[in-house]
C-alpha cells in the first residue's frame, strides 16, 4: 500500500450525501452505499473511476483508496494524472514534476493505492487497517472479479456474494462509498444493439442485489460506429444508469478529446438532439 502523495514525490469540503456532476448531481453517492460500474473490457472503466475519484476529491471531505490487482501502483498514477491532465504517458513522463505541483488537489496523503493482493481477505484486512488510522470515506475496486476467497464455496455466486457481503459490512461500518468495476458477459457482442445491460453483468445477480447504483459504459467507436444520427460517435461515452437509489434510470453523455481518457463534461447539442431519438431506439433494439 502507498499513498498518492508519497508516490508522487517519490521522483520519476463536503456534506452528506456525497454528490456528483453528472448532469446537475443527479447521482448522489451516499455513505454506506455501493456503486457498480460495467462495462466491456476496453470500454473505458478504470478511467471512468478515476474521473469520479478526482471530482469526488474536490468536492468531499475524507480519504480514499484505490484498489486494483491489474496495474501497479506507479501506472495507476499515471492514468490518474492522465485523467486530470488530459496529456499522453510520455507527456506526463517529461513533465512530471511540474503536472504533480499543478494537481496538488489530489496529491495527498490521506489517499492511497493497493495492489496485488488476490485473496479478499487478506485484501480486506488490508482495507480495514488503512481505514481505522485513517478518515477514509471513499473506496473503489477495480474488477471486483480478480479476487478469490480462501474458503471453499460450492460455486463462484456463493463466493461472490460473501465478498459483496464482507464489502457492504465495510461500507456500513466506516460509513464510506463505495464504487467497484465489473466485466459484462461476452454474450453481448451477438446482439444487434451491444448497448450493455443488467443481465449482461457478470455475477449480476449477486452484484445487483448489492448495489445502490449500477453504471453500464458504453462507446460506439469500440464497435467500429462512426456516426449515429448525423452525429459523430467519435468523442461520444453513453453512461446507462439502469438502477439508481435517488433518480430513475436514464443515459448521460460525456465527451473525450478523442486520444486519452478523459470526461470533462457532457455534450448538450448532442443529448438534446438525440436524446428522444436515442431513447426509441434503445426501446426498440431492448425488445428484439
Amino acid at each position: 500500500m502507498v499513498s498518492i502523495k508519497e508516490l508522487a514525490h517519490t521522483g520519476d469540503t463536503g456534506k452528506e450525501p456525497y454528490l456528483i456532476g453528472l448532469i446537475d448531481g443527479v447521482l448522489q453517492f451516499y455513505p454506506g452505499s455501493i456503486t457498480v460500474i460495467s462495462s466491456c473490457s476496453g470500454m473505458g472503466r478504470t478511467s471512468f473511476m478515476f474521473h469520479l475519484m478526482v471530482n469526488l476529491m474536490t468536492c468531499n471531505e475524507g480519504g480514499h483508496i484505490f484498489v486494483s490487482n491489474d496495474e501497479n501502483e506507479r501506472r495507476l498514477l499515471y492514468k490518474l494524472l492522465k485523467t486530470v491532465s488530459g496529456l499522453e504517458y510520455s507527456e506526463i513522463k517529461s513533465q512530471f514534476e511540474e503536472i504533480v505541483k499543478d494537481r496538488a488537489e489530489i496529491i495527498r496523503d490521506d489517499c492511497y493505492f493497493i495492489t496485488h493482493i488476490i485473496k479478499w481477505e487478506h485484501m480486506e484486512e488490508e482495507i480495514v487497517t488503512v481505514c481505522n488510522k485513517k478518515n477514509i470515506k471513499f473506496l473503489y475496486i477495480d474488477n471486483i472479479h480478480s479476487f478469490v476467497s480462501n474458503f471453499e464455496f460450492p460455486d463462484r455466486e456463493s463466493e461472490m456474494n460473501y465478498i459483496m457481503n464482507r464489502l457492504k459490512k465495510i461500507a456500513i461500518e466506516f460509513q464510506s462509498t463505495i464504487i467497484i468495476s465489473s466485466s459484462v458477459h461476452s454474450k453481448i457482442n451477438k446482439r444487434k444493439d451491444k448497448r450493455p445491460r443488467l443481465s449482461d453483468l457478470r455475477d449480476g445477480n449477486v452484484l445487483i442485489d448489492y448495489a445502490d447504483n449500477v453504471l453500464l459504459l458504453y462507446r460506439q467507436l469500440y464497435y467500429g460506429i462512426y456516426e449515429d444520427y448525423g452525429f459523430e460517435t467519435m468523442n461520444i461515452l453513453e453512461v446507462i444508469i439502469s438502477k439508481c437509489r435517488n433518480c430513475n434510470p436514464q443515459t448521460i453523455h460525456y465527451t473525450t478529446d478523442g486520444t486519452v481518457a478523459c470526461w470533462p463534461s457532457h455534450i448538450n447539442a448532442y443529448t438534446t438532439n438525440l436524446d428522444e431519438r436515442l431513447k426509441n431506439y434503445i426501446n426498440q433494439a431492448s425488445t428484439k
